[in-house]
């Protein structure tokens, strides 16, 4: 039994070494190193066990089936559960709980830069020698729906390194708006600019930092 689960640990942190080192590629733009056991919450009350993943070209939401890569259509999900990550799903993508204060959420959007790779003919963080001299196929871009899982999973390394950009939005039950100054006071509206103003200047938001935007919800 002490081998079994020195044998289990031992996988585990081999798992968290090869995500930690993970990065997307253009013939891999996802989130994750692989698909992961995950649960989808349907507009219809269901939890459907899946294999999932998020494609970083969308923020959409796909899970394999039957060997093949699909699509889940964004008006059909609630929500999904990957390991300790949760997603929401909002005008048409999927964006991440990253702090959330009982009904209001702070999410992020993890998108793939497909427009530097193009500029750059992919040179950039080019795992192969192909991929530096060609510019992205639209099989790249758009992504490997109906595609069968397995092939393009070793295919994986032979793509163009992705940079990830993050960008956060608030989301209360009454909002949707990108965690920017700007959105902030336009969603405010300027009957409430100095308020705003002398609320902004003392609180000092971080505006990359998930806790630090949280205070936010009180102007808002």
């Amino acid at each position: 039994m002490k081998r079994l689960v020195a044998a289990a640990a031992a996988l585990l942190l081999a798992l968290s070494a090869f995500a930690a080192d993970y990065t997307p590629t253009s013939t891999w733009p996802y989130i994750y190193p692989d698909f992961c056991d995950g649960d989808i919450y349907t507009t219809k009350g269901t939890k459907l066990p899946q294999k999932v993943n998020i494609h970083c070209a969308h923020s959409r939401l796909h899970f394999i089936d039957n060997g093949i890569i699909k699509e889940a259509a964004p008006a059909d999900i609630l929500m999904v559960v990957i390991g300790e990550d949760k997603y929401i799903a909002q005008d048409g993508g999927m964006y991440k709980v990253v702090a959330e204060d009982g009904t209001n959420l702070v999410l992020c959007a993890r998108l793939g830069d497909f427009g530097a790779l193009n500029e750059t003919g992919g040179a950039y963080g080019s795992s192969s020698a192909s991929s530096a001299t060609t510019k992205l196929s639209s099989f790249e871009l758009e992504g490997q729906v109906n595609q069968n899982h397995m092939l393009i999973l070793q295919s994986r390394d032979e793509g163009a390194e992705l940079t990830l950009k993050t960008t956060y939005y608030l989301k209360t039950p009454k909002a949707f708006i990108k965690a920017t100054a700007k959105e902030v006071q336009d969603y405010i509206g300027d009957g409430r600019k100095a308020e705003w103003k002398a609320w902004n200047k003392s609180h000092k938001v971080k505006w990359t930092s998930p806790q630090s935007l949280l205070s936010l919800f009180e102007i808002l």
